[in-house]
């Protein structure tokens, strides 16, 4: 490994293990005392504000080059609609199974939106798809996916998608989460732009809530 492979890759831990930090205390805190608005504030400070101090202050480039912010034409909407809902519907299938193990061995699954589910509304809907959405694809498939760049395309992507995937805190929806951050990861990679990521990411939390909800 090369000393700017080496920098990289100790820039993108030091990032992480920020963000990992702030979202146990902080995000935790502002949840706890705000509810729903908590969860907002958490995102946009971690996982919005994060990521564009890393850029500018420790990568020193410039923010919507360095993020991918560019735009998508319909066509590239069209294709991450629906490679959004496949792996949606492929993340789906391998959670169940995972699920149905976990029961076997005694096991209870806890449910991942409940202080969304308490809210009961159409913005706490609103709140776990789209917010998520625009905010961890600014850290993981903007700034994390960027400033893995050294190490090459391949394995930019893989990184990319188990830093996202372990950061979720969850064993049982890690392999899931894991490979549909590769995915996504893939897909900006590969349009140049982080809105494949964004509307993919959003598919995946809105039809999960939608189902959960109705």
């Amino acid at each position: 490994m090369t000393t700017r492979q080496q920098v990289a890759l100790l820039r993108v831990l030091a990032f992480y293990l920020t963000a990992l930090v702030l979202l146990l205390v902080a995000g935790s805190a502002l949840q706890y005392t705000l509810g729903l608005a908590g969860v907002v504030v958490s995102q946009l400070l971690i996982f919005v504000a994060l990521p564009l101090v890393f850029t500018l202050a420790v990568e020193k480039r410039p923010v919507r080059p360095f993020l991918r912010l560019r735009m998508l034409s319909l066509r590239g909407v069209g294709r991450a609609v629906v490679l959004g809902l496949i792996g949606w519907l492929a993340a789906q299938l391998m959670g169940a199974v995972l699920v149905l193990l976990v029961q076997q061995m005694g096991g209870q699954m806890v449910q991942t939106y409940q202080i969304l589910l308490d809210a009961g509304s159409t913005l706490a809907l609103l709140v776990g798809a789209l917010v998520p959405a625009f905010c961890e694809e600014l850290s993981f498939r903007g700034y994390v996916l960027g400033a893995l760049r050294p190490l090459g395309p391949g394995a930019a992507v893989v990184l990319t998608g188990l830093l996202f995937g372990a950061l979720h805190l969850s064993l049982v929806r890690l392999i899931p989460l894991t490979l549909l951050g590769m995915l996504w990861a893939l897909a900006v990679q590969r349009s140049g732009s982080i809105l494949p990521g964004m509307i993919m990411h959003l598919i995946n939390n809105g039809t999960a809530l939608l189902l959960t909800f109705f």
